[in-house]
């Protein structure tokens, strides 16, 4: 007679969650109270009814999960001479050296919750492969809900940057092929790698990746400098110095020779232990690369490696 009435129990609450999910009412907690009836009988029928009276009381009081995401990445409130420093940094120029600007790193070492949260935030909109350290930073800090938002943090992001590979994935499927589609594959892979996000063995996959679409639009623009330079910078990554100086050859020839393509030439050389080449080169073009590098560091270096070419003549 137990035994029955705990099978009829058991059925009777199944059948009624089961009715209750056919009508759209999902109610998991009648299958549960179904199975602890037959396992333990009463005492499990006690158990899971105390289990639900708990968690629809918890329930009244708790945060919805929608307000409690929205307060990971608070609203930030800004006057206009916020918003218009914010055109200025965001496009490139940065507070003065003597600027009482903090940076990232400092808020959130030193910072309040509501200052690190609201870092994170702008992070997360403005997201660049400089702000990779910050994030790894937030990843680990003291404060649990820190770690929280910096982990929703970087789960947005390379869901940004799965969703894009998708898309763009997705056009080259449906019969796109041209040069300009190769480009922003190659750029976007090339991107990703470069975020910092990924460990070593994920970012060389997706630089390999951008090389090979890099490739196809090379081959109908050899010289183009704006290809060359980005697919010589992956190589040097890569740690395959011999092939970026095949690339770069053809953008050697002539007069002019950007100080861009002289950087990385040598980089390449000196990568590969070719000192003289290095010596033989800067000889060469010494007052052309000194005169176009504005940096006083490389018109240094410059003049270091020519110098020494003409010692040892």
């Amino acid at each position: 007679m137990v035994v029955a009435a705990q099978l009829l129990l058991s059925i009777g609450f199944a059948w009624w969650g089961f009715a209750l999910f056919r009508a759209g009412e999902r109610r998991l907690e009648l299958f549960l109270l179904a199975l602890s009836v037959v396992a333990l009988g009463p005492l499990g029928a006690a158990g899971s009814i105390m289990m639900i009276l708990m968690r629809n009381i918890t329930n009244r009081f708790a945060t919805p999960f929608d307000h409690w995401y929205a307060s990971l990445f608070p609203w930030l409130e800004k006057d206009k001479v916020s918003e218009l420093y914010e055109m200025i940094a965001w496009r490139g120029v940065g507070p003065a050296s003597r600027s009482t600007v903090t940076s990232f790193r400092d808020v959130l070492t030193f910072g309040t919750v509501k200052q690190k949260q609201a870092v994170l935030t702008m992070v997360s909109d403005r997201f660049q492969s400089e702000f990779s350290p910050t994030l790894r930073l937030a990843l680990n800090d003291s404060e649990p809900a820190i770690r929280v938002q910096a982990a929703s943090v970087v789960a947005r992001i390379e869901n940004n940057f799965f969703q894009r590979s998708v898309a763009l994935k997705r056009m080259q499927i449906q019969g796109r092929s041209d040069t300009v589609l190769h480009r922003e594959l190659a750029q976007h892979y090339a991107t990703y790698a470069a975020s910092g996000l990924l460990d070593p063995g994920r970012a060389n996959a997706a630089m390999l990746e951008a090389l090979d679409h890099y490739a196809i639009v090379l081959a109908a623009n050899p010289k183009d400098p704006t290809i060359v330079e980005p697919i010589v910078r992956l190589l040097l990554r890569l740690d395959r110095p011999d092939e970026a100086v095949q690339i770069l050859k053809p953008s050697l020839t002539g007069g002019n020779i950007s100080p861009w393509c002289a950087e990385l030439y040598t980089e390449s050389l000196f990568q590969l232990g070719r000192f003289a080449d290095i010596r033989k080169f800067l000889q060469q073009h010494e007052h052309a690369l000194r005169a176009e590098t504005l940096n006083e560091q490389g018109r240094a270096a410059i003049g270091f490696w020519a110098q020494a070419a003409r010692v040892r003549a």
